[in-house]
């Protein structure tokens, strides 16, 4: 409409041109008119009919008009649809090229982790052969660790010959290497060069599966080569996680070599050769020449017209390739390009029929009025839309939740919205309309917001980059308060540009708490594995020592170290249970617990174990509520918080712990913290405090800020282990130079929610030192010990006879089970809960079918409560013949009892 109105007007302008006496003929003509609505102009033009009619010269002048109007309208229209087409083709190729990029980076990067994720693991097993290569043992190391990815399908390690003699796959070991290429690699390095080696595609020699194995080098003696230990990666796997990438029917996903154009894998409507290879394609000089860039051009191998992204993975030789279709990538905008030259042919055609109907009844003032009625109506119409559409605009700017700025080319303030001032400091009075931006500036300066810099040269510092255009682009920014922004400043058409606030803090606090997740559940598997198998060292140590003591007790010296192997036993049982409960997987018992009690309890030992220039207060709470949680692990959190805020107080000061309720409610709560009702103990000192980067590293194992020897770093684990697996948390605040206040929440116990028996909180049992002597057990007791380790089943075996029991010892499950199926019967089953082939549960199901009420004792050195729960009598690791003496009497005697026992013979209780 506007451009036949703009036609409308030339054909007038042309016509009073044409004619000297143009306005007597058409004397009750108007002039046009502008009227502004919005921020949209329009020319309104009303004519009305002749007083006489033209003559014949005249009207030849008039159609001539006409005519050169119209071409001018159709050159305008397909001027304005061809630079409309332009501009649109180019934004969407943009928008295109931007989401394959993306999708590229994504994929890169969790190959590029995937890789260092296999690299870290082969470093760790490589330093592990390299600290002892004859007892290197790659089965117990691949159940100590997160191996592998996904994508793996074995590591294994090969000699100097190439024969490979230890692997996750057993049914490859044996196998001759030494004629694949990263084998020859290796070998053929005068030393070791420290980098991870990635062979080509190959086929396994016993899986048939094709895969790329990453190798690194094993050197004996310095720089003598001895082997390979090596991870095979699959990238069948590779390519069923990458085909699950939206980009397309026709578009591809591959992994390239960058050195020799070898396609690893390919994810494509046409899938690739093993060992395929792309060099000499001009999609791989595109790779080589811009290996993180945009390439438009037929893909190999199916030679289809792609918009393509690279992304190299840094130091592997490999990039990712992304390539989607261009026809499909392009189709919505082929449409919109049909549409438009639709359109310009409509408007030619339009031209065209308008330019007849003129000259046809070019003499009727009726039918042009009702046209430029008509066309005024449109007008008003389009006005209307367009103010329509600035208030919906203008709403939504003033619904969003990001603040917004918006400066011209002259860097002086044209919009903002009312969270702009809210997110920058500057004050919202001082807000208006061609504001420059050196005074934004500088009020966010006086603010506090760039922190403490030197006002004037910090702004003039930001002006110069913002005239430079070195400011586009995503940032973050910390605010005074510790509010994070991210800051996306783009620029517009017109040489200014467009700021937006937005607040990331709760997402930057989500991803921290994440990454703790992860660490702790890292460290939870690490410590299952080790609290088994060091729990298994220190059985045998305690049972063979507390042995010799009954032989050697009347000699002083060996007394004398045996009671501290016994010493050294229990400091070494006490940091298992220190790891398992930083990790959350430790044992607790948790029952009704009078806090205020707790305390009292401990004020004459705390006060003793401080010393006499700490002041102790306590603050019980009236009424206090009782919590839920494990009393003895209450202690031992109090004695950690005591010690660590006697050592942040060298000089002395004043300790005050303190009782109270407290009830959460949705603004006080955090997912560490959920909404409920807590018993909040809190130890406060006056010592020296502790930094924002000591707080944020405060609760990881083995973190210490105090001189070797004089901490272990798992004290505040082992309070936040011990809290959060009761069900509550912990949270600090600390000033340096005033002092530290630390407050553990536990849940309130509710009247009748079920607790742990008494049989769980307090086990009976001797303590490290000189055991106690119990009396033995019933003489003629037939027992079945099952233990795979040599060592701990010979050490109980000997506990047992000390005790008057008759021994059957066997090592393992399947040889227990095949003796009690051919008629055994014994009057107690001793097993040992974690063994390879089948675990203790497995012996006592099939056992308790010849046998149904034979009382069952385990004995396990991690106890898992979801393999284990349910079990009535379960003996942990490492115990003493006293404590070993009483379960099993406890069994005997008690095995129509459903209660549950669980025993802790090495853990002093009070």
């Amino acid at each position: 409409m506007g451009l036949l109105a703009i036609w409308s007007v030339v054909v007038a302008v042309t016509m009073s041109q044409s004619k000297p006496d143009w306005d007597r003929i058409m004397r009750s003509a108007h002039e046009p008119t502008e009227e502004r609505v919005g921020d949209i102009r329009c020319a309104q033009v009303q004519l009305s009919d002749p007083a006489a009619a033209p003559t014949r010269g005249f009207r030849l002048a008039w159609q001539g008009a006409i005519v050169a109007a119209a071409c001018m309208l159709v050159a305008l229209a397909w001027i304005g649809a061809y630079g409309t087409l332009r501009v649109q083709h180019a934004e969407t190729l943009a928008r295109v090229e931007g989401e394959v990029g993306n999708k590229a980076l994504i994929l890169e990067e969790q190959l590029r982790r995937q890789l260092l994720t296999i690299d870290q693991t082969l470093r760790i097993l490589e330093a592990a052969w390299q600290n002892d290569p004859g007892h290197f043992d790659l089965s117990a190391w691949s159940r100590q660790l997160v191996m592998l990815t996904d994508a793996s399908l074995q590591v294994f390690v090969a000699d100097k010959r190439g024969i490979v003699w230890a692997s996750t796959r057993p049914e490859i070991i044996g196998n001759d290497v030494s004629g694949r290429d990263y084998f020859r690699h290796e070998a053929a390095l005068p030393t070791d060069d420290g980098k991870m080696f990635i062979s080509t595609l190959v086929q396994g020699l016993t899986t048939r599966q094709w895969q790329l194995n990453l190798v690194r080098r094993l050197d004996r003696d310095g720089d003598v080569f001895a082997g390979v230990v090596s991870a095979s990666y699959d990238t069948a796997a590779l390519a069923q996680f990458y085909g699950k990438v939206e980009v397309g029917a026709r578009g591809l996903i591959g992994v390239v070599s960058t050195s020799d154009g070898g396609l690893r894998t390919l994810v494509g409507p046409v899938p690739a050769e093993p060992n395929a290879n792309i060099a000499g394609t001009p999609l791989f000089a595109a790779l080589q020449a811009s290996p993180n860039g945009q390439w438009l051009g037929p893909s190999a191998p199916d030679g289809i017209e792609r918009i393509h992204a690279f992304r190299s993975v840094p130091d592997r030789e490999l990039a990712v390739l992304v390539g989607v279709d261009r026809d499909e990538a392009l189709h919505a905008l082929m449409i919109w390009e049909r549409g438009a030259v639709v359109f310009a042919a409509c408007i030619t055609v339009l031209a065209l029929l308008m330019t007849w109907l003129l000259l046809r009844e070019g003499r009727s003032a009726r039918r042009r009025e009702k046209a430029l009625a008509h066309d005024s109506a449109v007008l008003a119409e389009a006005n209307a839309r367009a103010q329509a559409k600035a208030a919906q605009l203008e709403a939504t700017l003033s619904g969003m939740t990001d603040g917004v700025m918006m400066v011209d080319a002259d860097l002086q303030l044209v919009a903002w919205n009312q969270h702009f001032p809210e997110f920058t400091g500057v004050p919202p009075e001082m807000l208006q309309v061609g504001l420059p931006m050196e005074v934004i500036l500088r009020a966010q300066a006086m603010a506090g917001e760039f922190g403490e810099v030197d006002i004037e040269a910090e702004v003039t510092r930001r002006m110069a980059r913002l005239r430079t255009g070195g400011s586009t682009g995503t940032i973050e920014r910390t605010r005074p308060g510790g509010r994070v922004l991210e800051l996306r400043r783009n620029p517009v058409g017109d040489g200014g540009f467009v700021t937006l606030y937005t607040d990331i803090t709760t997402r930057r606090q989500t991803e921290d708490r994440l990454r703790q997740a992860q660490t702790m559940a890292s460290i939870g598997r690490l410590t299952s594995g080790v609290a088994h198998d060091f729990n298994n060292l220190l059985a045998s140590i305690t049972g063979n020592a507390e042995m010799l003591d009954r032989d050697l007790h009347d000699d002083p010296v060996h007394a004398r170290r045996i009671t501290i192997i016994l010493q050294a036993a229990e400091r070494g049982a006490a940091l298992v249970r220190q790891l398992l409960a930083f990790a959350r997987k430790q044992a607790l018992a948790p029952t009704r617990v009078d806090l205020n009690g707790v305390v009292r309890n401990m004020s004459e030992l705390l006060r003793s174990m401080l010393g006499p220039t700490i002041r102790i207060e306590t603050h019980l709470g009236a009424e206090l509520w009782p919590a839920l949680a494990d009393p003895i692990q209450i202690e031992h959190v109090i004695l950690n918080l005591a010690i660590n805020a006697r050592d942040a107080m060298p000089d002395g000061g004043q300790l005050a712990i303190a009782t109270t309720n407290e009830d959460l409610g949705p603004a006080g709560a955090t997912p560490d913290l959920p909404v409920g009702s807590y018993v909040v103990v809190s130890v406060a000192d006056t010592g020296t405090g502790m930094t924002e980067e000591v707080l944020s590293n405060v609760f990881e194992p083995f973190f210490t800020t105090k001189p070797p020897g004089k901490g272990s770093g798992l004290g505040l684990s082992q309070v936040y282990g011990v809290a959060t697996q009761s069900g509550g948390g912990v949270r600090i605040d600390s000033n340096i130079g005033v002092g530290t206040t630390v407050k553990v929440y536990f849940p309130r116990a509710i009247a009748g929610s079920g607790v742990v028996p008494d049989a769980v909180i307090n086990p009976p049992g001797g303590t490290a030192g000189r055991p106690a002597q119990d009396a033995p057990g019933p003489g003629g007791c037939k027992v079945l010990l099952v233990e795979d380790d040599p060592s701990v089943r010979e050490t109980v075996a000997a506990m047992l006879s000390a005790s008057g029991y008759t021994t059957i010892e066997m090592e393992g499950g399947r040889e227990a089970v095949q003796l009690l199926e051919n008629g055994l019967r014994v009057d107690l089953l001793l097993v040992d809960f974690a063994m390879p082939d089948m675990n203790g549960a497995e012996v006592a199901r099939i056992a308790r079918r010849s046998q149904p009420s034979l009382p069952v004792v385990f004995m396990t050195g991690y106890r898992d409560e979801e393999r284990i729960s349910g079990e009535r009598w379960v003996l942990m690791k490492p115990f003493l013949t006293p404590a070993l003496a009483k379960i099993m009497r406890d069994a005997l005697e008690r095995t129509g009892d459903t209660r549950g026992t669980v025993w802790s013979p090495i853990r002093k209780v009070s």
